[in-house]
């Protein structure tokens, strides 16, 4: 965690969480000795793990407090899951397919993760039921305004999300965003820090 520490993570809570959740539990097989190193580690179905210091900046930044109801979208290996499993109240996490989810639920519970549950569906088409949260985080880009998801965020809630950045003709950038809403409950972006994220993709995948 010193290195965390080193690359500016302040939240003492966001630092316990990291050092609970042991990283090689999410690693693919081939890749496990990359496990404690600060990288992005390739998963199946052309996903990615984020590297820890980017994990733990999504947590910090989300200013969980233990108590929020939390959507993801995304869930990937399930790691970034069972860390804000720690630091929230209860994490609803959707990802796309169905390899990916049937593997992040076998993961969750068998480190004794009981408040986040993974389900397979679209997230950009989440059904009536799924009710408010308080906290968004979407891992991936998202293009414009995040409509499908703002009814979903409570009027204080915090979204997260990736946005390219134009560059004057050059290749575009990405950066992480935090979105809240302000007083007239229109939404207002926060810079949080560079990021490497894939589009946020419609439907639900059963392959690979």
């Amino acid at each position: 965690m010193l290195n965390l520490r080193a690359r500016g993570i302040g939240n003492l809570d966001v630092l316990r969480a990291m050092e609970s959740v042991a990283r090689h539990h999410f690693v693919p097989h081939h890749y496990r000795d990359l496990a404690n190193r600060d990288l992005a580690i390739p998963i199946s179905c052309g996903q990615t793990m984020p590297a820890p210091w980017l994990a733990a900046r999504m947590a910090e930044a989300l200013e969980l407090t233990g108590r929020e109801r939390v959507l993801e979208i995304g869930t990937g290996s399930g790691y970034v899951t069972a860390i804000l499993a720690r630091l929230a109240g209860h994490v609803v996490s959707i990802e796309r397919y169905q390899s990916l989810t049937l593997g992040a639920q076998a993961r969750l519970a068998h480190l004794g993760v009981n408040n986040a549950e993974v389900h397979w569906a679209d997230g950009l088409a989440l059904p009536g039921a799924t009710g408010s949260f308080d906290r968004i985080i979407i891992h991936a880009v998202v293009e414009g305004l995040p409509s499908v998801f703002l009814p979903l965020l409570k009027q204080s809630g915090r979204m997260m999300l990736a946005r390219n950045i134009a560059s004057h003709g050059l290749q575009p950038w990405q950066r992480l965003v935090a979105l809240t809403r302000n007083s007239a409950g229109l939404p207002i972006e926060t810079d949080i820090c560079a990021c490497n994220l894939r589009p946020l993709t419609p439907g639900r995948s059963a392959e690979l």
